[in-house]
């Protein structure tokens, strides 16, 4: 009896040792194509969270895909967040190569769910003011309610934020939308958005445009209360 309960735990362990959970993400609208056309991951798919994308399970196998993020008519391709931001020196490729690793590697994380591969697409914005113009947000003065996010731009744009609560699913349709800042000579081309009425101790998630034009999506979370443990 003792020799089969612990055949029955080794039988148990290997399949838990050789399974890990890598997800796919999508941001805007586009989809996701495996090398393999075995792990590939639409638009439709994300907005449901079918398992094909939440996650991605691999089990017992080596784990070598090659992704490649297709947009959606009116949308282009803006990159790779969490693995492959560069790829073949290239910041604006639509290729994620991950692997090929073998059974070791994926018996490291076992059981475990890795950080999401996301891809990132915007609305082809061609021959709108401000569309190829970047931005870089700086957090501050965050309490356990608001926050400002401060940018800077080199032309004349309306600078916007969208925000959720990180744990509330896909679309951004459910996005809180704060005041419009213009960004114009007489402010140096540069303004801050307040966020105000937050929850305390809550992660969101927040994306920023110019001109209506999505430029980067991140995260922030608000400080805790005086009487949060």
């Amino acid at each position: 009896m003792f020799s089969f309960k612990r055949t029955l735990l080794v039988i148990v362990a290997v399949g838990v040792i050789s399974s890990c959970r890598f997800p796919l993400a999508i941001v805007g609208e586009g989809d996701l194509q495996s090398s393999s056309g075995t792990r590939d991951c639409t638009l439709e798919q994300f907005l449901a969270a079918d398992l094909q994308c939440t996650e991605n399970l691999f089990e017992n196998e080596i784990y070598d895909e090659i992704y490649t993020a297709v947009p959606r008519a009116g949308w282009v391709f803006k990159g790779w967040k969490t693995y492959c931001p560069y790829n073949n020196d290239n910041v604006d490729s639509n290729i994620c190569e991950k692997g090929p690793y073998g059974l070791f590697s994926v018996n490291l994380y076992a059981g475990d769910t890795l950080w999401p591969l996301r891809a990132e697409f915007i609305p082809d914005c061609t021959g709108v003011p401000g569309c190829t113009d970047s931005i870089a947000p700086i957090l501050g003065a965050v309490t356990d309610t608001s926050i400002k996010i401060w940018s800077a731009t080199t032309s004349d744009a309306d600078f916007q934020v969208h925000y959720r609560l990180l744990e509330d699913p896909p679309p951004w349709s459910v996005s809180s939308i704060s005041d419009v800042v213009p960004f114009d000579v007489d402010s140096g081309f540069a303004g801050t958005v307040e966020l105000t009425g937050l929850q305390a101790g809550t992660s969101y998630e927040y994306k920023t445009l110019l001109n209506g034009i999505e430029k980067t999506v991140s995260t922030f979370s608000t400080l805790p209360t005086a009487s949060t443990p």
